[in-house]
């Protein structure tokens, strides 16, 4: 285990990106479970400078979990993922964070165009030691069609970013349990709309 990460079954790093992603599964994929991978792009080989999406996903029947994605202090991230779902599938990241040193050109995940299918996606997000605006959680074209959700989180009062452990993405939603009202996070801001008795 010299020289690797023991919580990590899959590293893909380097110093020298060159174009491409660290990891592509395409559509023609199937029954793909990824787990456990840490993928770092530190700089650009010399001649190159043109940020990369890191993993592009759209395996049919699959997951993407427990993902660790990273860059230095270089803009070498486009977007951490590009994600596609294809139609009558699922597409699924659990898991799947990024600690930028530079944030992404993009977003932390970007949704396809194309895709016709469903998403799940949970506890995703990107962070970044960079001064100044955070990461652009999600962006491309956003779903339409989303997997059924765990139940709402149940708060005892006014809900905020304080209500979670970390920020959550925006159209997060939660239940003001005192109060009776629904919140969804809208950039960055909590709005609220009474429920029915």
């Amino acid at each position: 285990m010299t020289g690797r990460h023991p919580s990590w079954d899959c590293e893909f790093e380097t110093s020298q990106l060159q174009g491409g992603p660290h990891l592509r599964v395409d559509a023609s994929c199937k029954h793909v479970y990824a787990r456990d991978i840490y993928a770092y792009a530190g700089n650009f080989a010399p001649g190159y400078a043109t940020p990369q999406n890191i993993i592009a996903w759209a395996g049919i029947a699959s997951a993407l979990e427990n993902v660790l994605i990273a860059n230095g202090p270089v803009a070498t991230v486009n977007s951490g993922v590009d994600l596609f779902s294809g139609p009558g599938t699922v597409a699924v990241l659990r898991d799947v964070v990024g600690l930028y040193g530079i944030r992404p050109t993009g977003h932390h995940v970007s949704y396809e165009s194309s895709s016709s299918g469903e998403f799940r996606v949970e506890n995703t997000y990107g962070s970044t030691t960079q001064a100044g605006a955070g990461v652009s959680q999600s962006g491309g074209t956003l779903p339409t069609k989303h997997a059924p959700n765990p139940p709402l989180r149940l708060v005892a009062g006014p809900v905020g970013d304080a209500s979670f452990t970390r920020p959550p993405a925006d159209g997060t939603l939660a239940v003001d349990t005192a109060s009776k009202r629904l919140y969804v996070r809208v950039d960055g801001a909590w709005l609220w709309s009474p429920l029915n008795p």
